[in-house]
């Protein structure tokens, strides 16, 4: 897996709860991983089917021990 040239890499540290000034992250990041993510991300895949379209994604994923599943509040799970 690698970052390529589509997105920066300070928006795949801030997509998933990496601060890299402190470089520690947000733990439990395997709650969101696998289903829920691909149930998040799949409506932003880009038409050439070369992955996610992370322009059209806002989500910084946070620790779901102290702030709850925050992607659950995405519209895609709200349909």
């Amino acid at each position: 897996y690698g970052l390529g040239k589509v997105r920066t890499t300070q928006k795949f540290f801030e997509t998933f709860g990496i601060d890299t000034e402190t470089q520690k992250t947000q733990d439990h990041l395997c709650r969101f991983v696998g289903i829920n993510m691909q149930k998040a991300w799949k409506p932003h895949l880009r038409e050439n089917t070369m992955g996610i379209n992370y322009d059209e994604i806002s989500f910084k994923f946070q620790d779901p021990d102290i702030y709850g599943s925050t992607w659950e509040n995405l519209p895609e799970f709200k349909k």
